[in-house]
């Protein structure tokens, strides 16, 4: 029996799994790139260089737009470098990933105290489970919500309850300082 060698065939085989060589190789480089890449921004956020850690995180997501630990990173370091519109936008894509996240929707609540819309930090803080609601931290933004609002007599109410399960809370206490001040000069008016 005569082999015929079709050479055309022969080389369309070899390319296709040159091809598809190229495309895992290229997968898992791109992996390890990206690992790479988040270390050191990792590093960055660590040392307080979040302008540095920014583009990086933006770079991985291209490659990797659902990795929840770079949302997650990149979300906080646009909040600490006072990008909220960023980081709501951000918060609200983990959110269709991983909705009704606690963290998330205190984080994106945060957002919007810092960017003067406390009703939407309160509604946001609303959608946390309940087991969640005596959270020191999520009692504290309700607090500042409040605080934002001028309804000091809510705000106070949750400082309130801060203090009681722990009397020592700096931030709380401040808080308590702080609204005497209003509360007083809003009865006075």
């Amino acid at each position: 029996m005569k082999f015929i060698i079709n050479y055309q065939s022969l080389f369309s085989g070899i390319f296709v799994i040159s091809i598809i060589f190229l495309i895992f190789g290229f997968a898992s480089a791109t992996e390890k790139n990206n690992d790479e890449l988040i270390k050191s921004a990792m590093n960055f956020l660590e040392t307080d260089q979040i302008d540095e850690a920014i583009p990086i995180l933006e770079k991985v997501l291209k490659t990797e737009p659902n990795n929840l630990n770079v949302l997650k990173n990149l979300a906080v370091a646009y909040t600490n470098s006072k990008m909220c519109h960023d980081s709501i936008q951000i918060y609200d894509k983990i959110l269709d990933l991983k909705p009704n996240s606690p963290e998330i929707l205190y984080g994106k609540a945060i957002c919007f105290n810092d960017l003067g819309l406390p009703e939407n930090a309160l509604l946001t803080l609303d959608k946390i489970d309940k087991k969640y609601s005596s959270n020191n931290s999520i009692l504290m933004t309700k607090g500042s919500s409040h605080m934002i609002l001028k309804d000091y007599v809510e705000a106070e109410k949750y400082y309130q309850t801060v203090l009681e399960k722990n009397s020592d809370n700096e931030l709380a206490n401040l808080n308590m300082l702080i609204l005497s001040y209003h509360l007083k000069n809003h009865n006075l008016s």
